[in-house]
């Protein structure tokens, strides 16, 4: 640890570290909120979410279609998945930065409840100016907030016209995004047309 951060300090780093979450893993809805970082484990039996420092594990137990798709654990130490030792690497250095009992907080360290960080991803995504580049505009004309849902719609996109996944693939994609294949086939037919973010 080095300097002592600011407010504004603080709020960066846990911005980047919700940021990079939905973007380096496949995205997912805003699940991210309530995840407990552990120095070791071994991790507790409970519904809980948790990062665990020790491995680089990030466990999502906690989130809307949980009953659908169980637990889920995510190695981030994974020499084999760029994207995921990337993650890792930015999660641990987020740490030092600003140690916090949870992964994404307020710059008090206490963090938002599940569902809570779609206003705060929409705020990051105006203020990095991505807002304005949006071609979705809204009734007044102008471009659309960006949140989750927009990230999983644009995933999506990006699978079915630029990867030309088949559909075994788009059902795997599905289930990485914890979701549904009928979900996505109703972001397919969708696109271009803009969703509200639930």
């Amino acid at each position: 640890a080095g300097k002592k951060l600011s407010v504004k300090d603080k709020n960066f780093v846990t911005d980047f570290i919700l940021l990079a979450l939905p973007i380096l893993l496949d995205p997912k809805r805003d699940d991210f909120a309530e995840i407990k970082v552990l120095e070791k484990g071994p991790v507790p039996d409970d519904k809980q979410n948790y990062y665990v420092q020790s491995n680089r594990r990030l466990y999502l137990r906690q989130f809307k279609t949980d009953k659908r798709y169980g637990a889920q654990m995510y190695n981030l130490k994974d020499r084999n998945n760029r994207k995921f030792s990337e993650l890792g690497r930015y999660i641990e250095k987020s740490l030092r930065l600003f140690p916090r009992p949870y992964l994404i907080t307020k710059s008090s360290g206490q963090p938002y409840a599940n569902g809570t960080n779609t206003n705060r991803m929409r705020l990051i995504m105006k203020n990095l100016g991505l807002k304005e580049l949006n071609p979705r505009l809204n009734k007044k004309g102008k471009p659309k907030d960006i949140g989750f849902n927009d990230l999983r719609h644009s995933r999506i996109t990006y699978a079915v016209e630029v990867e030309k996944m088949k559909n075994k693939e788009r059902r795997e994609l599905a289930k990485r995004m914890l979701h549904s294949r009928e979900i996505s086939n109703q972001y397919e037919r969708r696109l271009g047309e803009g969703v509200n973010d639930k």
